[in-house]
């Protein structure tokens, strides 16, 4: 597991992941990781939750706390009676949050925990979130849950599709990127001709 950087109006700004906790979501009972500042392993045999760990890390993220519907039903264990649960201990821009999604359909929970002693919750703390990613909400609809894995789609692989090209998923964030920057610099993005033969070498 590594950090994740995204863009910030001042330059590159980088996310820490601390730890990740799963409580009833899938086969996982109670589970906390907590990731090393450099690089994080994670191994074991077959069917026994690793891939579970980066989707509920990645749903916990970018997924409503109150999200219905299939997406939310997927998250639900089979050993386990209660409502799925992810806290997600990072940083970002100098603070330390404490997210904490309780995926229980219309009644679900979302509760956003600073280190200056704010806490948010709900919508509130949904848009902070978005704010601290910088993504848009994603809503809601069909195909939700694969709609959710292309948010940061650079960042992860998904089982079954390490062979698959996540360019046409980054695509749609780089010309959101794009938008930022132009209304940011008040004028036209210019590549650089290396820009444009990486470009065209990947067309």
């Amino acid at each position: 597991m590594q950090h994740a950087a995204n863009e910030h109006d001042e330059g590159v700004r980088t996310l820490k992941i601390r730890s990740l906790s799963l409580r009833s979501y899938r086969i996982h009972r109670h589970l906390t990781v907590e990731f090393d500042e450099r690089l994080t392993l994670i191994g074991g045999p077959n069917e026994t939750g690793k891939s579970t760990l980066v989707e509920a890390l990645h749903r916990g993220l970018f997924l409503k706390g109150n999200v219905t519907g299939e997406a939310q039903k997927e998250m639900f264990s089979r050993f386990h009676a209660a409502a799925p649960e992810v806290e997600i201990v990072f940083e970002a821009e100098g603070r330390s949050y404490r997210l904490l999604k309780r995926f229980a359909g219309s009644s679900g929970s979302t509760r956003l925990s600073c280190d200056d002693g704010s806490t948010r919750s709900g919508d509130d703390a949904e848009r902070c979130l978005n704010e601290l990613l910088r993504v848009e909400a994603i809503g809601g609809g069909r195909n939700l849950g694969e709609r959710t894995t292309q948010q940061w789609s650079h960042l992860w692989v998904w089982q079954g599709s390490a062979s698959t090209d996540p360019t046409p998923h980054v695509d749609r964030q780089f010309d959101a990127l794009s938008a930022r920057l132009q209304h940011l610099a008040g004028g036209a993005v210019l590549r650089s001709a290396l820009d444009a033969q990486v470009v065209q070498a990947t067309s």
